[in-house]
């Protein structure tokens, strides 16, 4: 398993946001976590990504024991991730926020920097030459040159997803990817996810578009409160009916409905 957690747990004072969960996903998988708002699905990602220490359990990546490392120990050993709330370089233009990304895939260092040392010219054409790259690769090559907040919605999330990709991940979080998207914008993403895993990476992603979900993911996990109430395949998780009762609702059931027929 790249990712594994054992009775992973997070509190908050008397709150317990994240409750014994036991999770894995295998190498090359599309994963989705879904549930509803307050069931522990970011706060779940924040302590796998080291963002937020763990109360209790473990965690298990290409099988080293990292529960204790920190978010940019993690980035090191190929784990990166996007955000709910978008979280990019406002005033900096697409290209340089791409290469702020790889900033893990560099060793110069202050002395480097002083003396524009060789070493540092070098990795800042392979930066650059990336950049392109991956701009190329989400579509946005004809923005490179762009601030970051002049682009529209849509490729901000390309960009986000960008970013992450410039520290060559071997996992990629996506904490709902598809917020605020248009039906196209979702069709996009659903494209480039798929362009992604055929890279060979990983992809777990956070997410209430149930269609982009049931499309793309190979396994589906439920949280409610805290604690893991399902996980399977996209169409037993869809017809579970305590997936329905606690997250889905009626509108789900219809949803189940049509899928049977």
């Amino acid at each position: 398993m790249l990712l594994r957690t054992e009775k992973l747990k997070k509190t908050f004072g008397g709150l317990v946001a994240v409750n014994e969960i036991d999770f894995s996903i295998e190498a090359g998988r599309i994963a989705a976590i879904i549930g509803p708002n307050g069931s522990g699905k970011t706060t779940f990602f924040n302590v796998v990504s080291g963002i937020l220490p763990a109360t209790g359990g473990k965690i298990f990546f290409n099988d080293q024991d990292v529960t204790s490392r920190k978010a940019h120990e993690m980035t090191a050993l190929g784990m990166a991730r996007t955000f709910q709330n978008i979280r990019l370089f406002a005033n900096l233009t697409a290209r340089d926020n791409i290469i702020l990304g790889r900033y893990s895939q560099t060793s110069s260092g202050l002395l480097d920097g002083l003396f524009n040392t060789p070493r540092l010219q070098r990795e800042r054409r392979e930066s650059e030459a990336k950049a392109a790259e991956l701009l190329t690769f989400v579509g946005l090559e004809k923005m490179a040159d762009h601030m970051a907040k002049n682009l529209p919605y849509g490729a901000q999330r390309r960009l986000e997803i960008a970013r992450a990709l410039a520290s060559e991940p071997k996992l990629l979080l996506l904490d709902e990817p598809a917020a605020g998207m248009n039906p196209k914008e979702v069709d996009a993403l659903l494209q480039l996810i798929m362009k992604m895993k055929e890279l060979g990476i990983t992809i777990l992603l956070i997410e209430h578009q149930m269609r982009l979900v049931m499309n793309i993911a190979e396994q589906v996990t439920v949280f409610d409160h805290g604690v893991k109430l399902a996980e399977g395949l996209p169409a037993d998780v869809r017809c579970n009916p305590a997936v329905v009762e606690a997250y889905i609702g009626s509108e789900g059931q219809r949803f189940a409905k049509r899928k049977r027929h």
